[in-house]
């Protein structure tokens, strides 16, 4: 997120897919990290629905990106709860330090995996 920050700005809203979407308790911090409503469609995995719609577009057989709405079906939107705030607010520089703290020993455990890795 804070390399989309870096982009983009600060968003206004969060919409999200994947496995994580399946866990309420998930979401709801998503929303209070990022102290943005995180909207989640129906249809949890629809990574393969955007590609789907994206290639439509591209073939001219829908107008606009913003067709995808009529296929995902029905979203549930979390509100951040300004209660959790702070908490997050120090934790999160905390994360932020140890992840780059980090960021050699998850290159070399990558390198162990790819050594023994098997096929």
């Amino acid at each position: 997120m804070l390399a989309l920050e870096e982009v983009a700005g600060k968003s206004k809203e969060i919409m999200a897919t994947g496995g994580f979407a399946r866990s309420a308790l998930w979401r709801q911090m998503l929303a209070d990290i990022f102290e943005s409503p995180v909207t989640i469609p129906q249809s949890f995995e629809s990574g393969c629905l955007a590609a789907v719609v994206m290639a439509m577009h591209s073939l001219g057989l829908v107008d606009d990106l913003t067709d995808i709405k009529r296929f995902i079906g029905e979203t549930k939107t979390y509100q951040p709860n300004p209660a959790n705030y702070e908490v997050y607010r120090e934790l999160m520089p905390i994360y932020i330090r140890l992840s780059r703290q980090l960021q050699t020993e998850y290159a070399n455990i990558a390198d162990f995996q790819r050594r023994h890795a098997k096929d």
